[in-house]
């Protein structure tokens, strides 16, 4: 019952109830805490699940009213699916983990969890939208799945924080929208210093981007430091849609056209 997976799912914390689901505060604070266990923290080892409806309605300041605000929360925002691959099972908030970290972790960090073999083939093959389609990958069998599901209460707060950080924001006056601010990082990490001074960037600054994509740019910030970044944004952006760059062979040669 969605009902159920909402209330048992660790991303459905107390503010999310209280606020979008708009159910009493000391509801909302129950049943986070009785979910959450002793340690108070989910998910965690000591988290208690809600099985069946009674339990639920066994909660202090739970009635008819809580459980019409907690079943439309739950439709509206309705937690993830769990999955079955090769015989290994994943709790949704598991499986939203484990995809989220393939698709977002380096490599380094990936076989320090899975056999090197394993993790060359998922990284060569993400992103992923599911945990079930990593399992056509070579070696990556039950015991590479078992690993990672085991890895993901200690990577949830990864991906916590990875979707609540926002890249968008005003910078040096020039305001940038979420889409608006993951194109712009793209560019400044794939472009050549041509395609950056054909749409309005100097050469200079085309040259200080590119010096800084030595590392790729991870936030919208880091590119506002560049010394003219925002001008073709600010003079060019609406009117004049700059292309998807094309991705050269390798970082050194962006470099070396960038001297």
């Amino acid at each position: 019952m969605c009902l159920l997976e909402a209330a048992n799912y660790p991303g459905t914390e107390q503010a999310l109830l209280d606020d979008a689901g708009g159910l009493d505060s000391r509801a909302a604070a129950k049943i986070t805490a009785y979910r959450n266990g002793p340690d108070g923290v989910s998910p965690s080892s000591d988290d208690v699940d809600f099985t069946d409806i009674g339990e639920l309605d066994a909660i202090p300041y739970v009635g008819n009213t809580a459980f019409e605000k907690l079943g439309a929360y739950a439709a509206a925002h309705p937690a993830p699916a769990a999955e079955t691959v090769e015989g290994v099972y994943f709790r949704g908030w598991q499986a939203q983990t484990v995809v989220w970290a393939v698709n977002h972790l380096d490599f380094n960090a990936l076989d320090a969890v899975l056999d090197s073999r394993a993790a060359n083939g998922v990284v060569a093959g993400r992103p992923y939208a599911s945990v079930t389609a990593m399992g056509p990958v070579s070696y990556v069998g039950p015991s590479a799945l078992g690993s990672l599901r085991d890895a993901a209460t200690d990577g949830w707060p990864l991906i916590r924080a990875g979707e609540t950080q926002s890249l968008g924001g005003t910078f040096d006056g020039v305001d940038f929208d979420e889409p608006t601010a993951k194109s712009a990082l793209a560019i400044a990490n794939d472009a050549s210093v041509d395609e950056l001074t054909a749409h309005g960037m100097t050469a200079p600054t085309a040259d200080s981007v590119l010096a800084l994509v030595g590392a790729p740019s991870g936030s919208t910030a880091e590119l506002r430091s560049v010394d003219g970044f925002n001008a073709p944004f600010s003079n060019s952006r609406a009117a004049r849609p700059i292309p998807a760059p094309r991705r050269r062979s390798s970082r050194s040669s962006r470099t070396s056209s960038a001297t």
